[in-house]
């Protein structure tokens, strides 16, 4: 039995714990989505990007960086590209 998570993927069983995405910047993606799987021939770009979940209300505020809203989870829930010094062209 491990920790309280949430399904990353609907239709699988690809599930992360409820602070997946919050306190730093990682390749999240690269680590949880099928799409990014390790042994795929051409892994898309936007794998390799790192994104972290962010306050909204204080990015918005504070900075012109496009946040974007998570679909993973029920709760309105932010992430940057931006505040991790990296891009979201790969998939704009």
């Amino acid at each position: 039995r491990g920790l309280p998570g949430v399904i990353v993927n609907p239709g699988s069983s690809d599930c992360v714990t409820y602070d997946y995405g919050s306190g730093a910047c990682l390749r999240h993606d690269l680590l949880h989505n099928p799409a990014c799987e390790e042994n795929k021939q051409d892994i898309p770009p936007w794998c390799f990007q790192s994104w972290c979940y962010v306050d909204a209300k204080s990015c918005r505020t504070y900075s012109e960086d496009d946040i974007y809203k998570s679909d993973i989870f029920p709760v309105d829930i932010y992430y940057s590209y931006a505040t991790c010094n990296s891009t979201e062209n790969f998939w704009l």
